[in-house]
């Protein structure tokens, strides 16, 4: 199985991409944190940015996407390619920015993960949604704290521009881009 991360901050067009690639046939994963913060949206009455709200969140997000790409691992597939909605090294990057860091066994269960490459979306112009908590510059750092955490841990993260036209052609062409470069680049 050949696994790639699609992944940047917050609004830079992920989900639309992999739901792309899913009409397209590809097998994907979606994003953990979307369901763990709907859950909290909708059972507990609200997202919150307190320390121990923050501290729980992130620690049902690894929970998650461990389970997630554990669960991959025990695909037979016979080279078949997987987009994910994130990886698990962006717990890492989303927990230093709310928290200060991670705590030590999501950086030994992140040197566990082995993908064959990432695409960081660059960020597009920001849209406050149900799950989205960040405000002001809050996006813009998120996006260089997972550059750096994929490039910590050997990763050569290759940058998907925006691109200009509709929507729909804009995200047609990141999908082109993404799927040119797939099997062309070295990108560990």
């Amino acid at each position: 199985m050949k696994k790639y991360v699609l992944t940047g901050g917050p609004s830079s067009g992920k989900t639309s991409i992999i739901n792309a690639l899913k009409n397209e046939g590809y097998k994907t994963v979606s994003e953990s944190a979307r369901v763990v913060l709907r859950y909290e949206r909708m059972k507990k009455g609200g997202i919150t940015r307190d320390l121990e709200a923050t501290v729980v969140r992130q620690h049902r997000i690894c929970e998650r996407q461990l389970k997630k790409e554990g669960r991959l691992a025990n695909l037979n597939n016979n080279g078949e390619i997987v987009f994910l909605d994130r990886g698990f090294h962006d717990s890492i990057a989303y927990s230093r920015h709310y928290l200060g860091d991670a705590k030590v066994d999501v950086y030994d269960s992140a040197r566990t993960m082995n993908y064959d490459g990432v695409f960081i979306l660059d960020l597009l112009p920001f849209k406050k949604d149900k799950e989205r908590i960040e405000e002001g510059a809050e996006p813009e750092a998120i996006h260089g704290l997972i550059y750096d955490v994929y490039k910590e841990f050997g990763y050569k993260p290759v940058s998907v521009p925006a691109m200009n036209g509709s929507e729909e052609e804009a995200i047609r062409k990141r999908l082109e881009f993404i799927l040119e470069n797939v099997n062309s680049l070295d990108m560990k």
